[in-house]
């Protein structure tokens, strides 16, 4: 489930008995969320979302690249971040989710070299320091996504320091609730359209990695 910083408590409490793991877009749970994820054992997993890392209270910490308004991100601020939500948060953490709808707005979103170039400088050691399962940026099974996600597994399996083999979830994003259409585009069988479609564009060599 997802939280907006909008959010009230008391619209998520009417989730308390079906919902087993949140996240807020942020790399920590913010304001009532902790305790509330805490009294409903309910899981957080810290994003980073966007070409920033945020400090507790989901504020900008730093940006990825130079900014007359922020200072530069590096690799530690990434792992202090993750680092601090797993240690002093008080929610189970077990995972890391990456960027979210990258392939929505070209030109002002990364690309899918920078994204692969972020996500071995600031994801992956981040994930890897606190031993935490990396899922994917986001995907969905619609050409703009599916071209954007194949570039980016493409551009980080040819980096020495950034390894598609450590992302063991992807995260899929589609706004529509019909079971027909989850079966058919993201079953876990070959023929769902999204692993179909990810085969076509990268190619016979990467099969047994979409198994």
């Amino acid at each position: 489930m997802v939280i907006g910083g909008q959010a009230l408590q008391a619209s998520a409490e009417h989730f308390n008995d079906s919902v087993s793991w949140f996240y807020n877009y942020k790399q920590a749970p913010l304001g009532w969320q902790a305790t509330w994820a805490r009294d409903n054992n309910v899981e957080f997993v810290p994003m980073f979302s966007k070409d920033w890392l945020n400090n507790p209270d989901g504020t900008i910490l730093c940006k990825y690249e130079d900014s007359n308004n922020y200072p530069t991100c590096t690799t530690q601020d990434a792992i202090d971040v993750i680092s601090d939500a797993v240690s002093n948060s008080g929610v189970t953490i077990k995972y890391l989710m990456g960027f979210n709808e990258m392939y929505n707005n070209p030109g002002d979103d990364m690309t899918p070299l920078q994204a692969a170039e972020y996500w071995a400088k600031y994801v992956q050691p981040a994930a890897v320091d606190q031993n935490l399962r990396l899922v994917s940026p986001t995907v969905q099974a619609k050409t703009n996504a599916v071209n954007w996600f194949s570039d980016f597994l493409r551009e980080c399996d040819a980096m020495v320091d950034c390894d598609v083999d450590l992302i063991d979830v992807f995260s899929i994003h589609q706004y529509d609730c019909r079971e027909s259409l989850w079966r058919d585009w993201y079953g876990g069988d070959q023929s769902s359209q999204l692993i179909s479609e990810l085969k076509a564009n990268l190619g016979g060599s990467w099969g047994n990695y979409l198994k």
